[in-house]
C-alpha cells in the first residue's frame, strides 16, 4: 500500500488510474444494492419461521376472522398451541399462517396481549402483516403467508405466574377488531386464546430483579407484592429491595403510586411518600435494605389496569428527584414502571 501510495504520487496517470477504478466499485455497488440489500429488505417471505426453538407444539388449530358486519369469513389462520416457559426479558416467537378466504376492504394490523389470571394485559405487541410489507385491503383470495411475531417479556414483570396469549387483527383508524370463529375464538373480546406461556422466577436471590439506578446514589434491585388484584378501599403490601452505591449525607424519600400509566386519564388508585425504615442517612454503601410498605386504593378508585411506579427524591427537594441512570450512565426518567395492578369495581 504505502509503494502504490508512492507511486500515485509521482505519476498523474496513476491517480487517474486510482480514481477511475474507485469510482467503478461505487459504480457497481450502487448498482447491485438494489438487487442484493435493499430488494430483499422488502421482499415477503412467505414462508418465514424462527430458526431458533420457539414453544409452538401440537397439532395445528384454525381460528378465521371476518370483517364487522360482514355475513361471511375473510381472514382463517392456522396455529400451533404455545406451551412453555419464559423468564422476563425474553421473546416469546411463534409464525402463525394466515390465508385470506374472502376480500378485506380495510387495512388490519395484528395485536397480541399476555394476559395474568386477573384479566390484566401484561406486555402486548401490535404488528403489521407480513412485518409490514402487506396491506391487507390488496389481498386476493388464496393468498397466504406465515407470519413471524416476536413479543418482548419486560423485565421486572411479576414472577412467578401463567400468562394467557391472545392474537387478534384491529383497524388503527377506529380500533374496530375482526369477528373471530373457530378454535380458541373468545366472542366475548374477538380474540383468539393460543396457549399459555408460564413466567419463571429469574435466578438470583432477589424477587422480580430489576437494577434500576437512582442518581448514582441507591439502585431498586427487585420487589414483591402480595396483590394485584384489588376493590377500593383493599390493601396491599409492597416490599423494595434496595442497595445503597455510595454512604448517603441525605434524608430520601420513597414515593409509590399505583397509577394509570395513560397521562391522558390521570387516574390514580393509591400513593405512599416517605422516606424507607431504616432512614437513608443510616445507609452505608453496598448495604442491601428491605423496605416494606402498606398502600391501600382510595375509595373513589376508578376501575381499570393500572401500574406501580416508583421514584425517589431528596426530603428537603421533593421537586428534583434522583433520575435513573442508564448502563452507559445517561440520564432518562426520574421514575420506573414495576408490576400492573388490576382495580376492580
Amino acid at each position: 500500500a504505502f509503494g502504490l501510495a508512492q507511486w500515485a504520487r509521482r505519476s498523474v496517470r496513476g491517480q487517474a488510474v486510482i480514481l477511475i477504478a474507485a469510482a467503478g466499485v461505487f459504480v457497481v455497488l450502487a448498482t447491485a444494492a438494489p438487487f442484493t440489500t435493499i430488494r430483499p429488505a422488502y421482499t415477503l417471505d412467505r414462508y418465514a419461521t424462527w430458526d431458533d426453538e420457539t414453544p409452538e407444539s401440537g397439532p395445528q388449530h384454525a381460528a378465521c376472522f371476518s370483517e364487522p358486519g360482514a355475513d361471511h369469513e375473510t381472514l382463517c389462520m392456522a396455529y400451533q398451541t404455545l406451551d412453555g416457559s419464559l423468564r422476563p426479558g425474553d421473546f416469546l416467537k411463534f409464525s402463525p399462517a394466515f390465508t385470506v378466504t374472502g376480500t378485506l376492504s380495510r387495512e388490519w394490523s395484528i395485536f397480541i396481549h399476555l394476559v395474568n389470571e386477573d384479566g390484566t394485559i401484561e406486555a402486548q405487541r401490535d404488528v403489521y402483516p407480513g412485518g409490514g410489507l402487506i396491506a391487507t385491503s390488496d389481498l386476493e383470495v388464496d393468498d397466504a403467508w406465515n407470519n413471524r411475531i416476536a413479543v418482548e417479556l419486560p423485565k421486572g414483570l411479576y414472577t412467578p405466574q401463567t400468562l394467557d396469549v391472545y392474537l387478534g387483527l384491529y383497524h388503527l383508524p377506529t380500533f374496530d377488531r375482526m369477528i373471530t370463529a373457530g378454535s380458541g375464538a373468545d366472542s366475548l373480546t374477538n380474540r383468539v386464546h393460543l396457549g399459555q406461556i408460564r413466567l419463571e422466577t429469574p435466578p438470583g436471590s432477589v424477587p422480580n430483579p430489576v437494577s434500576v439506578n437512582f442518581g448514582d446514589k441507591v439502585k431498586l434491585l427487585g420487589y414483591e407484592i402480595t396483590d394485584r388484584s384489588l376493590k377500593p378501599g383493599e390493601a396491599t403490601m409492597i416490599t423494595l429491595y434496595w442497595r445503597a452505591l455510595e454512604k448517603l449525607d441525605a434524608e430520601y424519600v420513597i414515593s409509590i403510586q399505583v397509577i394509570d400509566p395513560d397521562p391522558a386519564r390521570l387516574n390514580k388508585a393509591a400513593q405512599e411518600d416517605r422516606p424507607p425504615a431504616p432512614s437513608t442517612l443510616e445507609w452505608d454503601e453496598d448495604d442491601m435494605i428491605t423496605d416494606n410498605r402498606t398502600l391501600t386504593v382510595v375509595e373513589d378508585a376508578v376501575p381499570g389496569r393500572y401500574r406501580l411506579l416508583v421514584r425517589v427524591y431528596p426530603a428537603d427537594d421533593p421537586a428534583n428527584p434522583l433520575r435513573v441512570r442508564g448502563s452507559t450512565g445517561a440520564q432518562s426518567e426520574d421514575f420506573v414502571w414495576l408490576s400492573w395492578v388490576q382495580i376492580e369495581p
